[in-house]
């Protein structure tokens, strides 16, 4: 192993590897930049108890994990893929030699899911617990009850900057080690700016003002990559010594390494990132943060089906981590564009993801698993009763589940696919060849951001897609004829993307509102938008495959066309009728509604009332 720098974490790692020697699970808290991610993996994975079997280390986000391997591998003077392997969705480097395999939580959930006993396997970690990500919260269940019923000897390890209060006693009994890290002072300065301007335009003030007053890299954290974008835009022309790299999940793997390596000798960087930079990735030389004060988080919309992203005021646990930042290895300084008092109005801590989240999934894996319910496994923050009836309805809509609750066939095969079930259905329920493999497209498209451009309109991001250029939409592509190799679907179904997406999310059939350019009314009842300006504008009827926002009126993302005589082929247009006595005249007034769902098409007297109607006067059909 080479030579490497002194980390905080040193000190505790005795103590981690003799915890681990005589007991099965283990609580580590460390603060971003102690160490935690990549020494302890490389001090465990040559114990005794871990020989000849491999250490997983689950990270939440990909960008990590890549980072993570690279770092460990070159610490070993080794590349990915030897005794340090690497698995996320896209990017598989593992060999028979591979000893720490780093993976995503959505990743690991399907190996345990595959492999309950999890053989082979000696330790599993969860790095950056705090995040509270759906997958790491389910991953934790199941390896909770494998460890219970078939594992006793598989070691759990949680890793985390921040801790909640039951985790190491009523959730995860077990000794909890603490390093308190290498923290530098950091001095913050509320800069409290108006509302009323764009985010992005402060946050570019605020990196002009930290370039004239202080020295060293800047990190700066916006809400998503489109204010990241502009905020490069309004930042203008730079000095010569100093350059701007934007940082978020859908810039390709060569373009985020180009972001988290160290300025060039003589420059500074600007790292523009959203919250994938808080913690587990160390970016050399930052002496400087400036926090907008705002995260994009999912949160999953019953009436829409659908989960958006929400912009939100972040919470003081992620605050204070993005202000740890600037003080990793020298005195730093953190912008914060909000004022002092409005600290106390955030949360204390985010929200887990399992609270706002589409339950679908979830609750399919854990019947897979054989629970009978959720409620049977051990969860930190237990899925709520409202949010499982709601999944449970959904999946016997799709047909993975019987009446009985028990797991389909078709929910075994859907469950297979890392997709939500809705999707999932529509690949497998394509017909074979070029058609399944639109069906695969479009559903890589919705399930990974970013892909194909950032047209809204569907066709078009989906004839860029096949056109990939990027090694990001390439792997994606290659990702998508697997799936639609699986497709099983009769050949008499109808070919049109359109109709497919209907037929999968039949409440996002959306009519444009009279008068109102770029406004529509879904069939859920949810309003909707474009710009006006958008070419897809000049069509009535829109099937809404992605959104987002969280206002009255939601921002459609992507979303295809379909015509009025496409929209009548699924069956989901109704007929009422109401007949009401005028007292005055002693005359059956009665009207015809047709509608889909909240979208009216015609609501017209009837000359001729039924005699039917005359019996039940306000009745309805």
């Amino acid at each position: 192993m080479r030579d490497a720098e002194p980390l905080p974490i040193d000190d505790v790692l005795e103590d981690i590897a003799s915890t681990l020697k005589a007991g099965n699970r283990l609580v580590v808290s460390a603060p971003p930049g102690a160490g935690k991610t990549t020494r302890v993996p490389l001090r465990l994975f040559n114990e005794d108890w871990c020989s000849g079997n491999r250490l997983i280390l689950i990270q939440p986000r990909r960008i990590a994990a890549r980072a993570a391997a690279e770092h460990m591998a070159a610490t070993l003077g080794e590349k990915v893929g030897e005794t340090i392997g690497l698995r996320t969705r896209l990017d598989v480097r593992i060999s028979n030699a591979t000893r720490i395999e780093v993976v995503t939580d959505g990743v690991f959930t399907r190996q345990i899911l595959s492999d309950p006993g999890l053989e082979g396997t000696a330790c599993v970690v969860f790095d950056e617990f705090h995040e509270r990500s759906l997958d790491a919260d389910e991953g934790m269940a199941l390896a909770l009850d494998a460890q219970t019923i078939l594992r006793s000897d598989l070691r759990l390890v949680i890793m985390s900057a921040t801790l909640p209060e039951q985790i190491g006693t009523t959730f995860f009994p077990s000794p909890i080690i603490c390093s308190d890290g290498r923290m530098h002072p950091v001095e913050t300065r509320y800069l409290g700016w108006s509302r009323n301007e764009p985010i992005e335009r402060q946050a570019a003030s605020a990196i002009r003002k930290a370039l004239i007053e202080e020295t060293g890299s800047i990190l700066a954290f916006l809400p998503g990559a489109a204010e990241i974008r502009r905020t490069i835009e309004h930042l203008g022309a730079l000095p010569d010594d100093t350059v701007a790299a934007p940082l978020f999940g859908g810039l390709t793997p060569t373009e985020q390494a180009a972001a988290i390596a160290p300025a060039p000798p003589g420059t500074r960087k600007i790292v523009i990132a959203t919250d994938i930079a808080e913690s587990a990735l160390t970016i050399e030389g930052v002496r400087v943060v400036v926090d907008a004060g705002y995260a994009r988080r999912p949160r999953f919309d019953p009436v829409v089906g659908a989960t958006r992203l929400e912009t939100v005021r972040l919470s003081r646990a992620n605050a204070d981590q993005r202000r740890g930042r600037a003080g990793r290895t020298e005195p730093g300084v953190c912008y914060r564009l909000w004022r002092e008092s409005e600290t106390g109005g955030f949360a204390a801590a985010p929200v887990p993801e399992i609270e706002n989240a589409d339950l679908s999934s979830l609750l399919l894996d854990t019947i897979k698993w054989g629970a009978q319910s959720p409620a049977d496994l051990q969860w930190l923050t237990p899925p709520k009763p409202s949010a499982l009836s709601t999944a449970r309805t959904s999946l016997e809509k799709v047909g993975a589940i019987g009446p009985d609750g028990s797991i389909t066939t078709l929910g075994s095969r859907l469950s297979s696919l890392p997709l939500s079930p809705h999707l999932a259905a529509m690949v497998l329920g394509a017909p074979a060849g070029e058609q399944a493999y639109i069906a695969a497209l479009t559903a890589a498209l919705l399930s990974e951001r970013d892909l194909g451009g950032r047209s809204t309109d569907l066709r078009q991001r989906l004839e860029a897609l096949k056109n990939a250029r990027t090694p990001r939409e390439r792997q994606m592509c290659r990702l998508a004829e697997r799936w639609a190799k699986q497709a099983t679907g009769k050949s008499g179904q109808s070919d049109d993307l359109a109709l497919a997406l209907a037929r999968t999310m039949p409440g996002r059939l959306a009519r444009a509102r009279a008068g109102a350019a770029g406004r529509y009314l879904m069939a859920n009842g949810r309003g909707a938008f474009l710009d006006p300006s958008d070419p897809l504008c000049r069509y009535e009827w829109l099937v809404v495959a992605d959104i987002t926002g969280g206002g009255a009126d939601l921002r459609i993302t992507l979303a295809t066309p379909v015509s009025f005589e496409q929209v009548s082929e699924l069956g989901l247009i109704e007929q009422s009728e109401t007949a009401e006595l005028d007292l005055a005249t002693g005359k059956v007034r009665a009207r015809r509604r047709t509608s889909i769902g909240a979208i009216e098409i015609e609501n017209a007297p009837m000359p001729s009332p039924p005699p039917r109607l005359f019996a039940e006067p306000s009745s309805r059909r």
